[in-house]
């Protein structure tokens, strides 16, 4: 097993993505949305994770909605790390 260290606080996360939820979003975002994502963001840029299976679809396509076309560090977590479901 390894330990993936966050190297970003999740306020430091939550600030950088409010103003992406302010001008993007349509729809409510949770905190657990919010915790989620930050695990993504860490998995991909912490640990260099490039696929990660996952049971709740519809938590991917939520975000990937919104986050895909952005030029910027969110965008890249859905453009080149792989999220395959599984049942």
């Amino acid at each position: 097993m390894r330990i993936i260290e966050n190297k970003m606080s999740l306020k430091e996360f939550f600030d950088m993505l409010q103003p992406t939820i302010n001008k993007l979003y349509r729809e409510k975002v949770t905190i657990n949305d919010v915790v989620d994502l930050y695990h993504l963001f860490s998995l991909h840029y912490d640990g260099g994770i490039r696929e990660i299976w996952s049971c709740n679809q519809q938590f991917v396509k939520k975000h990937e909605k919104y986050l895909k076309n952005l030029d910027d560090v969110l965008g890249a977590l859905f453009k080149h790390t792989r999220i395959k479901r599984i049942k």
